[in-house]
């Protein structure tokens, strides 16, 4: 598509679920192959950046950092560890099928992976507050209401 050219809503939004069933289905194949005898590591967290366009996961873009585009970091509204970690264990736990649990991956996916374009001060603030990602200091429950509470 060119860049002249627009989608429509219903293009945007089969796209948009196109890719986060893409993820989610990445998620289940390797969380198998982990739990079956094909033996491979935890899951690389930026696999998933990957996969889904930045049109679909940015969420936010803090006026600073637009102001000074030179100091613009990306963050992860939910640290992708604390996600991927979360996924994997409900595909563990699953009694699901395949198609209904990628269903619900995908709607996860696309409700808290969220990206904040924040400057580098804006983005050492959230983690003074909430702790560096991956550690304990984080607190993060799938039900959250707000995912971008963190902020």
């Amino acid at each position: 598509m060119s860049v002249r050219e627009t989608k429509t809503v219903a293009e945007y939004e089969a796209e948009k679920k196109f890719y986060f069933r893409l993820a989610a289905k990445f998620l289940i194949v390797h969380e198998q192959r982990r739990i079956g005898s094909i033996q491979c590591g935890q899951i690389h967290t930026r696999a998933l950046e990957t996969l889904i366009p930045d049109a679909y996961v940015i969420s936010y873009v803090s006026k600073r950092a637009l102001e000074d585009p030179k100091t613009m970091k990306r963050e992860h509204v939910v640290p992708l560890k604390v996600l991927t970690v979360q996924l994997s264990e409900r595909i563990k736990e699953s009694a699901l099928d395949d198609e209904t649990l990628e269903t619900e991956l995908a709607e996860a996916l696309q409700k808290h992976l969220k990206i904040a374009l924040l400057s580098t001060d804006e983005m050492n603030q959230v983690n003074a507050i909430h702790g560096k990602i991956g550690t304990a200091g984080f607190s993060y429950n799938e039900d959250n209401r707000d995912t971008l509470a963190r902020l």
